[in-house]
């Protein structure tokens, strides 16, 4: 799971590299950078592959947790979660 949540920033910190730079495409997905990810992409001193660690890590994290959570509520409420092969669902 951090493995895709690590994925799936790399390919939102890298997707800012299809637009040319200096065009608005780029300065917008800078600002959607900086709206979401509170990371400025165009700065100078960014570094993505820090970023991608530190913050696929901290996703997992928050998706473990809500894990954790919803089977402790599950079992107070008396609900058998149901699981398959690749986890709950």
């Amino acid at each position: 799971m951090a493995t895709s949540a690590r994925m799936y920033l790399l390919a939102v910190t890298k997707a800012g590299s299809f637009f040319p730079r200096g065009s608005d495409l780029r300065k917008e997905y800078a600002q959607l950078m900086l709206k979401n990810f509170q990371v400025d992409v165009l700065d100078k001193s960014f570094k993505p592959n820090a970023f991608v660690l530190e913050r696929g890590t901290e996703l997992y994290k928050r998706v473990q947790l809500s894990h954790e959570k919803f089977i402790s509520y599950a079992k107070s409420y008396g609900v058998q979660p149901k699981y398959t092969d690749t986890g709950l669902y």
